[in-house]
């Protein structure tokens, strides 16, 4: 299966797709959050960005509880198994909640396939509203 939508994203010549901003804003939450809780984190955790986010919650629950952030991780979680991407075996999936790197192998419309642009700036836009929250609740800026 081609992928062209993606390659031009990734490459900045698709001026209207937000996969490559949407991917990029979830790598930074996650570095950023991962770099935060240092010795905290777990090595298991590996692109888990829903539960980095409940984590680093509870990690700061004592000074400033967020259900907010949680419910954030839960929606992320949700809206990532809206994407389809293609396995190495060929065989097409859903975009496994606790493994957003597979973004990368998404089968787009713009392809005649099935991930409409739709559901990536749903995802965009939660991505958004993490890093506001963020901002916001934590000072924390990705």
């Amino acid at each position: 299966m081609h992928r062209k939508a993606n390659r031009a994203s990734f490459m900045g010549r698709a001026n209207s797709s937000c996969l490559a901003s949407t991917y990029g804003k979830l790598v930074a939450i996650e570095i950023t959050l991962k770099d935060i809780m240092g010795a905290v984190a777990d090595p298991t955790w590996q692109h888990n960005l829903p539960l980095i986010l409940t984590s680093f919650a509870d990690h700061r629950a004592t000074t400033n509880p967020s259900a907010t952030l949680n419910s954030l991780a839960a929606q992320l979680g949700n809206q990532l198994s809206q994407l389809i991407f293609q396995m190495v075996s060929g065989r097409k999936s859903a975009v496994p909640r606790h493994c957003y790197p597979h973004m990368r192998y998404l089968l787009h419309e713009w392809d005649g396939q099935d991930t409409k642009e739709t559901d990536i700036k749903a995802v965009d836009a939660i991505a958004d509203n993490i890093i506001s929250t963020l901002k916001i609740k934590y000072g924390v800026s990705p």
